[in-house]
């Protein structure tokens, strides 16, 4: 028997051994999955990403509670996951201050420009970046108020040229 079957031979008779999966097992897997997919949250400059790794946190947060643990510290956006219903505000709060973000930049830019063509571009370009909010967070007040703010300026961009 050449060295190679008797090699092969002592690895195929040899079983495996299950490895058993507990809270202390997985937790350090979580929180490198939670730090990862919590960067790519921080700087990405896509909603749909942001949206996508949020949800990924849930399901990683309830894959972990099947180990019943007893006290999760994970921290996101400065708060402290406990359950699922935290995750979605986080989520919430988190997009709304990203496109509010956005839409004050873009703001910006207009006061910054003295051509009317100029203005009536960034208004645009503000009032998509809040009906994108529309999208994710359809029932907010506080966005409805911006978005009619929004076309009241946008409506009035050439009124105030003419006189």
């Amino acid at each position: 028997m050449t060295a190679y079957r008797l090699i092969n031979s002592l690895f195929k008779n040899r079983k495996c051994r299950k490895i058993v999966k507990s809270w202390n097992s997985e937790l350090p897997i979580f929180e490198k999955k939670i730090a990862k997919l919590s960067r790519t949250i921080k700087y990405t400059k896509s909603i749909d990403t942001m949206v996508k790794n949020f949800d990924n946190i849930g399901q990683e947060f309830k894959y972990i509670q099947q180990y019943k643990p007893q006290d999760v510290n994970i921290e996101l956006n400065g708060q402290v996951i406990n359950s699922i219903d935290n995750i979605e505000i986080i989520k919430e709060q988190y997009i709304k201050d990203f496109i509010n973000n956005r839409i004050a930049i873009e703001l910006q830019k207009k006061d910054c420009v003295e051509s009317i063509f100029l203005k009536e571009s960034f208004l645009k370009k503000a009032l998509m970046h809040a009906l994108k909010m529309i999208e994710f967070i359809p029932n907010d007040v506080e966005i409805l108020c911006k978005i009619n703010e929004l076309e009241q300026e946008l409506m009035n961009c050439y009124n105030k040229g003419e006189s």
